[in-house]
């Protein structure tokens, strides 16, 4: 069990909200009413942010109500994103230098590994046993808020000529700044010492590599894998809701109770991260898997 250390933070905020009808009961107009909101938030340990959102609601007739929104939010980093103490643990994959990674079969990468001081490159001393190799995570006192802008519009459909039904559908499109995680390890090796590796990428990357005295990755090296703030996050797709309930009296069962019936579901477009300037976006849309 880790030592965890008292840490903590302040935030102090104010909000408000406000609602108005601007037009009901006029022709294609039952009810259409705008809303917004603001919110200003100022963390002890990450600095002070504002949030605000706005949207419509337009109702055309009982049956069918439309909406939309535009929301930028924020949120600042946990107690443990920000003070878990650092600690080493395995991560699934391989050394890149080492002689069962790119180097044993890849002459580019292998310069590259010894450019960055790793002279035994393409060495089987560099395979990490069970191809687990080691990573420090842990928090960091530096993280920032992350912020995100949403738009979403949608509709909501309550047909009065089937009592008990309701349904909504919604598309959504979010981007996340900043958005707090670690930059995977095969991304930090592969901006190190990968085949398309400059001095750009590896100004940024290396540091994040220790290596113990015989350039190893285990044994005491490791990958910083600590909390960051990442360069973004992006996701698009559609909510769909359906209810319906009804008194089983209403299908000539009487006093046999209610049935209910609902469905939830998300199809998802794009979810996509790019953890840096330097990174390759990475689509999870449909996939799954170590970065995924």
């Amino acid at each position: 069990t880790l030592p965890i250390p008292k840490a903590g933070f302040d935030v102090e905020e104010g909000f408000g909200e406000v609602r108005v009808p601007l037009v009901q009961d006029a022709p294609l107009a039952k009810d259409i009413t705008v809303n917004g909101g603001y919110r200003y938030s100022s963390y002890s340990s990450a600095g002070a942010v504002s949030s605000y959102k706005y949207g419509i609601d337009w109702q055309i007739i009982d049956d069918v109500r439309f909406r939309g929104s535009e929301q930028h939010a924020t949120r600042a980093p946990s107690i443990l994103e920000s003070f878990t103490p650092a600690n080493v643990a395995l991560f699934g994959g391989q050394d890149i230098c080492s002689k069962a990674g790119q180097a044993g079969t890849d002459g580019t990468v292998k310069a590259n590994c010894i450019a960055q001081g790793v002279s035994n490159a393409g060495s089987g001393l560099l395979d990490c046993p069970a191809a687990q190799c080691n990573a420090q995570f842990g928090g960091n006192t530096s993280l920032v808020p992350e912020t995100s802008d949403t738009w979403s519009f949608g509709a909501v459909l309550t047909p009065t000529f089937l009592d008990g039904f309701a349904a909504t559908i919604d598309y959504f499109d979010i981007k996340v700044n900043k958005f707090i995680g670690t930059i995977a390890q095969n991304d930090v090796m592969e901006g190190c010492y990968g085949d398309a590796a400059d001095a750009t990428s590896q100004a940024f990357f290396c540091p994040l590599m220790h290596r113990n005295n015989v350039h190893q990755i285990y044994g005491g090296g490791f990958i910083d894998s600590r909390n960051q703030n990442l360069l973004f996050l992006k996701t698009r797709g559609v909510d769909v809701e359906a209810n319906y309930n009804t008194s089983l009296d209403d299908l000539g069962m009487s006093d046999s109770g209610s049935l209910s019936i609902n469905m939830i579901g998300t199809w998802v477009d794009t979810l996509s991260t790019t953890s840096t300037p330097l990174s390759t976006p990475i689509d999870c849309a449909g996939i799954y898997g170590p970065v995924c």
